[in-house]
């Protein structure tokens, strides 16, 4: 039995755990790519394709390992960004990183029709109501 397990192991050491991927996420052009969606991290991880799609068409990779949709044109954003409305499209400020504190971050938009509700702007924050 412990022979039978231990080229078990040798087996998944050999051949990367069954895994296509070694990175978290990454673009590849406006196609977001996630190594490892679910809940096995360690074997067999995946890549998972999200392409960037309208309201976030474009893909951008604020530091190596992290990378999500943002809004077109590209524009960086900081804590004085004035959150709006865009018709029924809410436009914020991709929350901060933790590390590297000093990572760039991108406008996001999200669409409030998406969930039924449309967005509302009282001039100090807006949200999807």
């Amino acid at each position: 039995m412990q022979r039978i397990f231990l080229t078990a192991a040798a087996l998944l050491v050999m051949n990367g755990c069954g895994n296509e991927c070694s990175f978290r996420k990454q673009c590849n052009g406006n196609v977001l790519e996630t190594c490892g969606e679910g809940p096995d991290q360690v074997v067999n991880r995946k890549v998972h394709d999200t392409p960037c799609e309208a309201p976030n068409e474009i893909c951008v990779e604020p530091t190596e390992g992290e990378a999500y949709c943002a809004r077109a044109p590209q524009a960086s954003c900081d804590d004085t960004f004035e959150e709006s409305c865009d018709g029924n499209v809410r436009l914020t400020c991709r929350p901060k990183l933790i590390q590297p504190a000093d990572a760039p971050r991108f406008v996001v938009a999200v669409d409030c029709a998406d969930s039924a509700k449309t967005c509302v702007d009282d001039g100090m924050t807006t949200r999807c109501q």
